[in-house]
């Protein structure tokens, strides 16, 4: 990274900063959360106002409770991906959103990720967030706010003023260099909160009703772009599924659209153009090293919603497609491995375990800590610290564990981090393939 401008003009710029629309409402709000410890459903809904309207009605279903317990732990935690990602749990908070919150109402000094800030640093917006970018340019500011003695906000005043007078468009661009239509606005809500969430829960047909999707993004006379948007052929390849049924008016509110997920071909990967680069199914994990030199080594694989009636032997209840092909590939390494159980918590692939209706992704998230300490006490307890683990689980299973191991010195690896339901499969299937 590197400003487009010297250095001397952030004051000068700074002065000139002129999208001050609702930024008094928010600097008032400090003096209430830093008090608090934790932002309010009403106090977040400002925030997503400044930042991003269309994402307020979003907010909107936020249970208010879970807004004070997801802010109240991001200001707390000690570990930076902690602090952001959690934010991203609620609903309407994706990284620019959390990236303001972070900005305004936390002890320490961040940036704010916005199209303006990221032109001025010389940096395009990235098809999809990461904390690999995050980091990177939060370190770049600090360092660069520090050296000219200024604080975080006037900085952050200074990268957007610069991109107002000199850059081009006045919409943040999307992957093509263009305004994101309407179309893919709706696209993309679908895809986060009416499908993806589902199919990363193991539910194998979604159903969704147009008029649902019209109310939560507050939409004013759009159920005919609603419905067909549901109906493309672009929003089924994006998340890896297909259409398998419809039922109710051509374009009414009333319409339902039945998506099963599209398990590729074993052997075969996706070459959807949609799909971004960095997100292609790769042969082998990134940063992967050669495992069988790793002394110390576990492997952790997740339960799933498919399971046999019976009590069974924990590696024989789980039956999904998903979860054979990850047991396959926790086998083949030699290494031990456990289940990640929503119920039982650390599960030996011996142990005789009876069925249960239980997943980490309807759990409030007090519950998602009691079960992660359960996890992580389980393992102290039946084993001596190992060197490395292999994670075959959700964001769900890994967001209190994976901190808390990685804290102890343990190195972590995630083979399928961001990788769709659909992408996971191909994945372990051509990791499987010869066994």
């Amino acid at each position: 990274m590197r400003l487009r401008f010297p250095e001397k003009k952030i004051p000068k710029l700074c002065e000139r900063y002129s999208y001050t629309r609702g930024e008094q409402e928010l600097l008032d709000l400090h003096k209430d959360i830093s008090k608090a410890g934790c932002i309010s459903k009403d106090q977040l809904q400002k925030i997503a106002l400044w930042k991003s309207p269309r994402s307020a009605g979003r907010v909107e279903r936020n249970d208010p409770d879970f807004v004070r317990e997801i802010s109240s732990f991001a200001f707390s935690a000690k570990n930076e991906r902690s602090r952001i990602e959690t934010l991203t749990l609620l609903n309407g908070v994706q990284w620019p959103t959390a990236s303001v919150i972070l900005h305004f109402f936390h002890s320490d000094p961040y940036p704010i990720l916005d199209f303006r800030a990221l032109w001025s640093v010389g940096t395009d917006v990235p098809n999809q967030y990461t904390f690999g970018f995050w980091w990177p340019f939060v370190e770049f500011c600090r360092i660069t706010a520090s050296r000219n003695s200024v604080d975080m906000r006037t900085f952050d005043q200074a990268l957007w003023q610069f991109s107002k007078e000199n850059q081009s468009t006045e919409e943040p661009p999307n992957r093509a260099g263009k305004s994101r239509s309407l179309a893919e606005e709706i696209r993309v809500f679908v895809a986060d909160t009416a499908i993806r969430p589902e199919l990363a829960s193991g539910t194998r047909e979604i159903r969704v009703r147009a008029g649902d999707i019209h109310s939560a993004m507050k939409l004013n006379q759009r159920m005919p772009s609603v419905c067909s948007a549901l109906e493309s052929q672009l929003l089924a390849d994006t998340c890896g599924v297909e259409i398998i049924h419809r039922e109710g008016p051509i374009k009414g509110a009333n319409a339902i659209f039945v998506f099963r997920s599209r398990i590729p071909q074993e052997g075969r990967i996706p070459t959807t153009k949609n799909i971004p680069k960095k997100r292609q199914i790769q042969q082998k994990p990134k940063n992967r090293r050669d495992l069988k030199n790793v002394k110390g080594t576990i492997y952790l694989v997740s339960c799933v919603s498919q399971k046999r009636a019976a009590s069974s032997i924990a590696k024989d209840l789980y039956i999904s497609d998903w979860f054979s092909k990850a047991r396959a590939y926790a086998e083949m390494s030699g290494f031990p491995w456990l289940i990640l159980s929503a119920k039982y918590g650390l599960v030996s692939p011996d142990e005789i375990i009876k069925p249960y209706e239980l997943t980490l992704n309807k759990m409030a998230i007090a519950d998602r800590r009691h079960w992660a300490k359960q996890v992580l006490e389980q393992l102290e307890a039946q084993l001596s610290t190992p060197k490395r683990i292999v994670m075959l689980a959700g964001a769900r299973y890994r967001e209190f564990v994976e901190p808390e191991l990685r804290a102890m010195g343990i190195d972590i690896d995630v083979p399928m981090e961001g990788l769709r339901i659909g992408e996971q499969l191909s994945w372990l299937g051509h990791q499987t393939q010869d066994v």
